[in-house]
C-alpha cells in the first residue's frame, strides 16, 4: 500500500528542477534522464522516501525508483505498480493500444509489461526519443525469459 501511495511523491516537481535536485540527493543521472528529466521523479522520490520519511523497505524504494522506466529484476510488486502506473485511466485515455496491455495483465503480468515496453519502443522510434537503458534491460529480460520458457517470441537471431 505504501508503494502505491508514495511512488509519485516527486511528480509535481518541475522537470527543469529535477536534475539539480537529483544531483543534490546523490542520484547518478544518465544521458537519457538529462534529455528527459521527468524520468528523474522516480529516483528523487526514492531518495526522499528514505531521507525525509525514514522508509527503509527496499521494495517500496525500488517501486518508487523504477516505476517510470522499469528495470531488469523487478519484483512482483514492482511489476504491478509499474504496469498500473502506465495503464491508469487518465494516462490511457486516447490510447486504445493500452487496452491490449490491460487484457494481458489479467492473465500474464510479464506479457503485459513486455507489450507495454514494445509499444513504448515503437513510439520512441516514431518520435526519435532515446530509450532508457533500464527499460531496455527490463524488456530484454522479459523477452529472453519468455523465449527460454518457449512462450512464443522468436529466438534472438544468430550472428
Amino acid at each position: 500500500m505504501m508503494a502505491a501511495l508514495t511512488h509519485d511523491i516527486a511528480r509535481a516537481v518541475d522537470p527543469e528542477d529535477l536534475p539539480r535536485l537529483a544531483r543534490e540527493l546523490g542520484v547518478n543521472i544518465n544521458e537519457v534522464e538529462e534529455a528527459a528529466p521527468i524520468l528523474l521523479h522516480g529516483p528523487v522520490a526514492a531518495r526522499w522516501l528514505a531521507s525525509r520519511y525514514g522508509v527503509e523497505d527496499e521494495e517500496v524504494l525500488a517501486v518508487a525508483r523504477w516505476h517510470s522506466t522499469g528495470r531488469a529484476g523487478m519484483s512482483a510488486l514492482e511489476k504491478v505498480l509499474f504496469l498500473a502506473d502506465k495503464v491508469e485511466p487518465e494516462k490511457a485515455a486516447g490510447r486504445p493500444d493500452l487496452e491490449e496491455v490491460r487484457r494481458r495483465a489479467e492473465t500474464d503480468l510479464d506479457a503485459a509489461i513486455l507489450r507495454y515496453l514494445d509499444l513504448q519502443l515503437l513510439e520512441a522510434v516514431r518520435q526519435g526519443w532515446p530509450l532508457h537503458p533500464d527499460a531496455v534491460a527490463a524488456r530484454n529480460e522479459l523477452l529472453l525469459g519468455r523465449q527460454r520458457r518457449g512462450q512464443g517470441w522468436p529466438p534472438v537471431p544468430n550472428r
